[in-house]
């Protein structure tokens, strides 16, 4: 667990998605350049959660600290949550921005929805973001007072920058070319994505320490030879190239030559 948590999303820019538009959205409500509240609605494992929360920790970890959240879920949702985000706001609102999540709002009844439309109208700040996986579930008057936007899972292509980045923090002077025949087997499913970057890693690892090996048994061979050579001339017998010993043959003369 460690590898993974040393290489969780730590902004924005570490996300992946398939489509360059929805990532220039995420990036564009994390900069505070929209406001609208967003919905993000698409399969499992496409980025939704992740990527709201990463738009809250963009908007609010400077003031409030990494620490802070305002993330809930559409199981159970009523008019205390709503008291809980109206609180959650209201600190929010001494920097100039407010945000909450609600992950998995078609979990909330019709009641919950109800109560999500009447804060929503009553309020002049603040952005909501939720996410659904059955954007179908949502009435359409719900779905109207969000921007809606369809997350797709992302193909497995679209994960090798990232990988290349996080083999690169580790110290491996890979590429990308590299990379994509490292992960040619790779499914693409987002909670697989890591176990295959670190089962690379550690692949790589060993590749490394092999060759070190290699190359210090050679150097220990070279050293052996560059030791014994005075030993071997002292005796007549020549190296050949610095390596095999030649033994020295009698001329006509009963003189050694070599």
């Amino acid at each position: 667990m460690e590898f993974a948590k040393k290489h969780e999303p730590n902004t924005i820019n570490d996300l992946v998605f398939q489509d360059p538009r929805v990532a220039q959205i995420i990036a564009d409500y994390g900069a505070g350049l929209r406001d609208k509240h967003l919905l993000l609605e698409g399969p499992t494992s496409s980025g939704k959660s992740i990527a709201a929360s990463m738009i809250l920790k963009e908007r609010l970890s400077a003031n409030l600290g990494n620490s802070y959240t305002s993330i809930f879920h559409g199981q159970g949702f009523d008019h205390r949550t709503i008291k809980t985000i109206e609180g959650d706001w209201n600190i929010q609102m001494m920097y100039d921005s407010a945000y909450s999540v609600i992950d998995e709002v078609d979990f909330a009844d019709a009641n919950g929805r109800r109560e999500i439309r009447k804060f929503i109208d009553g309020k002049s700040f603040g952005t909501l973001i939720c996410t659904t996986n059955f954007v179908n579930k949502l009435e359409r008057e719900f779905r109207s007072r969000f921007l809606v936007v369809n997350v797709s899972v992302p193909a497995p292509n679209d994960w090798h920058l990232r990988a290349m980045q996080i083999l690169q923090a580790e110290g491996h002077a890979v590429t990308l070319t590299q990379v994509q025949r490292f992960m040619a087997n790779f499914s693409g499913h987002a909670r697989d994505f890591i176990d295959e970057v670190e089962n690379v890693h550690l692949g790589l690892l060993r590749a490394r320490a092999a060759a070190q090996s290699n190359a210090e048994a050679t150097s220990k061979c070279l050293s052996v030879i560059t030791n014994t050579r005075p030993i071997f001339e002292s005796k007549g017998i020549r190296l050949s190239n610095g390596a095999t010993p030649k033994a020295a043959t009698p001329s006509s003369d009963g003189k050694s030559q070599q």
